[in-house]
């Protein structure tokens, strides 16, 4: 059991998306005439492209064209030599029917493996799905957990002046061998040190699913002072993004570490408050209180 002391719950902001919060932070904070530009993850895709900042590969739309069904998926797999793709919604959101296709399973699974993919598309009927790339991620990252992409979620902010701050930053895990990062399903968040990208002592998991914990249950590899690997390219990568999409004040970034870096898998306008509060503590500290002041955002 986590507690907190009753004299630390002023620095704990409500979600932005409560009816006190949500038309004050898209007033000033979120332009709804903008949001398109993140939430589209295809529109999104395009702009990081034109404006140099990596992000996995988008292959086309899945049930059109090219690739219209689970035949010729796997055709463009086999001529790509593509061992696995992500299939999304193009306006999906919280890693709702995200789906991880292996070439592999579905040649070995037949029918079977085509009956699959048919029924996750009868899911996510008359929603417009993207093929992107698969990540591979960095041997560090596979440390704390091989079974899932470990996720950096990065909360910035553009200033007045033109200067990006961050208000904080945690580490996605799955808690076991599911791919599912999200702390909505269970995942394990883990806080970071801004100033040395360093994972703090314990990881938390929503209420209901599990205690805190000081190592990953699956691999047993302890938190705290876990180095993330590329730092320094992380937090420039997170800036330049967010003086890309400058309209959207504050975006809450999804980074995977390759290899040979970082790579942005989505932002979120709406970044929610239970999980990077739960990782770092509350989010009203007097840096970030000044941060959000600037534009007329003041709590008690």
């Amino acid at each position: 059991m986590d507690c907190r002391d009753r004299s630390s719950f002023r620095n704990y902001l409500d979600d932005p998306d409560s009816p006190y919060l949500k038309d004050k932070f898209f007033d000033v904070l979120w332009p709804r005439s903008y949001i398109f530009l993140i939430h589209d993850k295809y529109i999104f895709h395009c702009m990081c492209k034109f404006h140099g900042i990596p992000t996995p590969k988008i292959y086309g739309l899945y049930g059109k064209g090219r690739l219209r069904d689970c035949r010729s998926l796997v055709e463009f797999m086999e001529m790509e030599r593509l061992e696995k793709v992500v299939l999304k919604p193009v306006l999906g959101l919280m890693g709702e029917d995200i789906y991880v296709i292996s070439r592999t399973e579905l040649r070995s699974r037949g029918n079977i493996g085509e009956a699959k993919i048919e029924v996750q598309s009868e899911r996510i009927e008359g929603k417009d799905l993207i093929v992107q790339e698969f990540v591979n991620q960095h041997n560090a990252m596979d440390e704390i957990n091989p079974h899932s992409i470990n996720t950096i979620r990065l909360i910035s902010i553009i200033c007045k002046d033109g200067s990006v701050n961050f208000l904080a930053g945690m580490l996605r895990t799955s808690a076991n061998t599911t791919p599912v990062d999200n702390f909505s399903k269970g995942g394990i968040v883990v806080g970071i040190d801004l100033g040395t990208g360093r994972l703090e002592r314990r990881g938390f998991r929503k209420p209901g699913y599990g205690f805190p914990v000081t190592a990953h249950p699956v691999t047993k590899t302890c938190f705290e002072g876990y180095q993330i690997p590329f730092w320094e390219e992380v937090l420039m990568l997170a800036a330049k993004a967010q003086r890309t999409f400058y309209q959207i004040r504050s975006i809450g970034w999804d980074i995977a570490i390759t290899p040979k870096g970082p790579i942005i898998i989505e932002g979120n306008q709406q970044w929610g408050t239970a999980s990077i509060q739960a990782a770092n503590g509350g989010l009203l500290t007097p840096k970030n209180r000044a941060l959000l002041a600037q534009y007329g955002l003041e709590f008690p």
